[in-house]
């Protein structure tokens, strides 16, 4: 899956080590870039992003409107996510906050609607963002992550960032997200060693 999404997101005139350089990041994250059986960083998302310093372009062709397969792939991983994984939380607020920052910005209802007409916007929305094993598992921060990702996303270019905005702001939410519930949990594990402790001084009856 992951070397298929590479594919699908890389300029299909992109060299051999390009694309290679990018399933070896991605497979090798998605091995040793965890923690706890949770990826820190999307595996895709951040081998195309290694692999864009050494020229690789990400043109979203394999998901352009027409592509059969494509659209496929969109419909039946939007299906998964949204009915199985349940990841409504994080796919609802993104696709709402873009589309109302997008219209607040331009206010042009067409070109606010045309934007949600790409294909890889959807692949993104649909099956990148709320990859099960790189996003929240809190509800709260869910909704959060989906709304940071989006903002994030759309300011990448404003700040005069030459990465990929999709690519990069997920990679930025990620991280953020995995190291606010990481502290968490180490909190909870400790606030748990001490319960047992403080149940022994008590007093018994």
């Amino acid at each position: 899956i992951t070397a298929a999404v590479v594919y699908l997101i890389s300029n299909p005139d992109s060299s051999l080590f390009q694309i290679f350089l990018a399933i070896v990041v991605a497979i090798g994250s998605k091995h040793y870039l965890k923690r706890s059986g949770r990826q820190i960083l999307n595996p895709a998302a951040l081998g195309l992003f290694v692999a864009s310093f050494f020229g690789l372009k990400l043109t979203w062709w394999g998901l352009l409107p027409g592509v059969i397969f494509s659209t496929l792939i969109i419909l039946l991983t939007g299906f998964v996510t949204i009915y199985t994984l349940r990841q409504e939380k994080i796919i609802a607020p993104f696709i709402a906050t873009v589309f109302g920052m997008t219209f607040f910005v331009t206010r042009n209802a067409y070109l606010t609607f045309t934007q949600f007409l790409v294909g890889g916007f959807w692949f993104f929305s649909l099956v990148m963002l709320p990859e099960a094993t790189s996003s929240p598992i809190s509800s709260k921060n869910k909704v959060f992550y989906g709304v940071m990702v989006a903002i994030v996303s759309l300011m990448i270019p404003k700040i005069g960032l030459t990465t990929e905005p999709l690519i990069t702001s997920l990679l930025i939410g990620n991280f953020v997200f995995w190291y606010l519930e990481a502290k968490r949990e180490m909190k909870d594990k400790k606030l748990a060693a001490k319960l047992p402790l403080a149940s022994k001084l008590l007093p018994s009856e």
